[in-house]
């Protein structure tokens, strides 16, 4: 079995690249905050496609991750718009400096779990219904007077359209915390989020756990205890390895996590990967994600946005060559993309 190729969408302009070259991703992860920046457009692209959209929600408990503008004292744009869309708990962050304590949160869960259940809440829900909330653009809101004009149900048709063009996403992605080891208060809290988000839900879109930490050794058998039995699936987010320079016990504990959580039929993707991940389909991998932009790659340097998260990247995908070197040796070709996404790219350092 060969797993999914999953995009991980990074620039607005990338949507034409799968628009000009149709079926050359199996599905798409989108982050959130590009989605509450971009969703007048992604709406309407997203329709029939598979996808699932990134909560993003490490970020507002890492120091390593900065959220802000190139001033340095406000939000960048689209963290700024997320931040106001999941509120709650959220909104406690009124700096980019700013970041939540799992501890504190982890402690305020145990005398009565408010904030977090409002946390899995929000997120989940805006996961399920950004599409209600983006704006219609005038080309649709014309067709809507065309409809009510001959005595249509616009709204009705609308709602039909997006049930039957698929513009849901086919997994939905639980909050999550970057953690170190197993032992620590952030794996407690991702944990408690597991346990309560079986609880809360009652949707029929799978659950996913998003397991985010820097190495994959493991206690896979634990790990897999802890998700329980209303998590369909996990995603794995590896960020300190790259497998095309990770050691041979790594990539042997990657294949190990695969092979335990796929045995108690718990779908498992690989937030990063290449040639090897492609391998492991049978082991019980389904899908891998990869992108080229938005930091995915550390080599990649990009001309607009600010500075990328740190642990925000994906190494090479099928050992393909460097994206500056790629771009390079088309020149030389006399071969020059006039896709705008590809403008931003540089040598390689």
């Amino acid at each position: 079995m060969i797993p999914k190729r999953v995009y991980r969408y990074g620039v607005a302009s990338e949507k034409r690249l799968f628009d000009e070259v149709p079926g050359s991703a199996d599905g798409f992860v989108l982050p959130a905050h590009l989605v509450v920046d971009q969703r007048n457009s992604l709406s309407p692209w997203l329709a029939g496609k598979d996808f699932c959209i990134d909560p993003m929600t490490h970020v507002w408990f890492s120091d390593q991750c900065d959220l802000s503008n190139s001033d340095g004292n406000e939000f960048k744009r689209s963290y700024g718009k997320i931040r106001d869309e999941y509120n709650h708990v959220f909104s406690k962050i009124v700096a980019p400096s700013q970041k939540l304590d799992a501890k504190k949160l982890l402690d305020a869960a145990r005398l009565d779990g408010n904030e977090v259940d409002n946390m899995i809440k929000t997120v989940l829900d805006y996961q399920s219904n950004f599409v209600d909330k983006a704006y219609w653009d005038q080309e649709i809101e014309e067709y809507n007077i065309i409809l009510k004009r001959a005595g249509l149900d616009a709204k009705g048709m609308q709602d039909s359209a997006r049930s039957g063009g698929r513009i849901l996403p086919v997994r939905l992605v639980l909050p999550y915390i970057y953690f170190t080891s197993m032992d620590t208060v952030e794996y407690e809290l991702n944990q408690l989020i597991w346990d309560r988000s079986t609880e809360l839900y009652d949707g029929e879109i799978p659950l996913y756990a998003l397991i985010a930490t820097d190495d994959p050794s493991l206690d896979w058998e634990k790990l897999k205890s802890d998700l329980g039995t209303g998590i369909h699936g996990t995603i794995l987010w590896f960020s300190d390895i790259d497998e095309m320079t990770a050691q041979k016990d790594q990539l042997v504990d990657i294949r190990r996590g695969c092979k335990t959580l796929s045995e108690s039929k718990i779908d498992v993707c690989l937030h990063s990967g290449g040639a090897y991940a492609m391998g492991l389909g049978f082991d019980g991998l389904t899908a891998v994600s990869a992108g080229i932009t938005y930091g995915e790659r550390r080599s990649a340097s990009i001309v607009e946005g600010g500075p990328v998260p740190q642990r925000y990247f994906i190494p090479q995908l099928l050992k393909s060559y460097p994206l500056g070197e790629t771009k390079y040796a088309l020149q030389k070709l006399g071969i020059e993309c006039k896709n705008p996404c590809c403008s931003g790219i540089t040598d390689v350092d």
